[in-house]
């Protein structure tokens, strides 16, 4: 059966999965919830699968029977499903061998940064851009640009590990891209493109510069970008 993925191509968290899927060439199937249909969020329905009342969610059928499948509905938990599915018979490991203990650690250390670091600054700003016009409520600007002095101090932060190694989700002996590098690109652009932050290319910081043109120019990354 095909994977089926619940939410927006507009929404960054499902744009990770997207482009799992798209890096690996699985087959999938959208279905479109907005975000700004409490009704539904809220629905007994919807609720089953998604019990916070957010998106996204996914469904995917482990064996014949129609009650035989997995339902999970965080974007991290999705995207390294997929990942570690697939990628083995894909000959794509975006995830380590949970073997291979250097690996792993350097891999989950890397998802970290990402997680604790990354995503709540790029969010705190994202957010502020959203409120108007998701939740129609005025941003605040103090708040958006607390958060964008915050993503420049993690962001030279990112550049001290960049300037020892090629990529977030390893170290220096690791030089291929993990799920962790992918993590940041829906963020990214969101901030780049649709809200015209500077926040990469800045001549202080020419690891992140390089890295970043570098994941957001992979062929995967475009075609999720040519769905929005």
């Amino acid at each position: 059966m095909v994977l089926k993925l619940f939410g927006s191509i507009l929404s960054p968290s499902l744009q990770l999965v997207f482009v799992i899927c798209e890096e690996l060439n699985i087959s999938y199937e959208l279905h479109p919830v907005d975000l700004r249909d409490r009704t539904l969020l809220h629905s007994e329905s919807h609720l089953q699968y998604q019990p916070f009342a957010q998106v996204p969610y996914l469904i995917d059928t482990l064996g014949p029977s129609d009650s035989d499948v997995l339902v999970l509905h965080e974007s991290r938990a999705m995207a390294k499903y997929v990942a570690v599915k697939y990628g083995g018979e894909r000959g794509k490991r975006l995830v380590p061998d949970w073997t291979d203990l250097v690996r792993m650690a350097k891999f989950e250390e890397g998802g970290s940064v990402e997680q604790n670091y990354w995503t709540p600054a790029a969010l705190g700003i994202a957010y502020e851009f959203w409120k108007p016009l998701i939740w129609d409520t005025p941003g605040d600007e103090a708040v958006k640009e607390k958060h964008i002095a915050l993503l420049h101090k993690r962001l030279d932060s990112i550049e001290r590990i960049l300037s020892k190694q090629k990529y977030m989700g390893g170290d220096a002996r690791i030089l291929e891209l993990t799920l962790v590098d992918f993590s940041y690109l829906p963020l990214g652009r969101t901030l780049t493109v649709s809200f015209g932050l500077n926040v990469f290319d800045v001549p202080s910081r020419p690891h992140v510069a390089k890295w970043w043109e570098e994941i957001s120019s992979l062929p995967s990354w475009k075609a999720v970008v040519a769905m929005m």
